[in-house]
């Protein structure tokens, strides 16, 4: 899967995450843009668990739940 980590299972942070998992399309024009728009985090660890229409959930074995408090915050 795109969003396990390299060898050691583990990310090192929310850029790292962001970088390989979110930006993939984020960045790229196939999802919206998410920097710059003050998204809660509240709401982007919502939508990075549960999903939204062509964006996939991720779980917790996939992305864990510091990271994507660190993702959120960094968005």
């Amino acid at each position: 899967s795109i969003a396990q980590a390299e060898s050691t299972g583990k990310w090192r942070d929310g850029q790292e995450v962001y970088d390989k998992v979110c930006g993939y399309c984020h960045e790229a024009g196939v999802g919206p843009a998410l920097k710059g728009r003050d998204l809660a985090v509240d709401y982007v660890r919502h939508m990075v668990r549960y999903g939204n229409r062509a964006m996939p959930s991720f779980r917790p074995t996939e992305i864990d739940d510091e990271m994507l408090l660190q993702v959120a915050r960094l968005i």
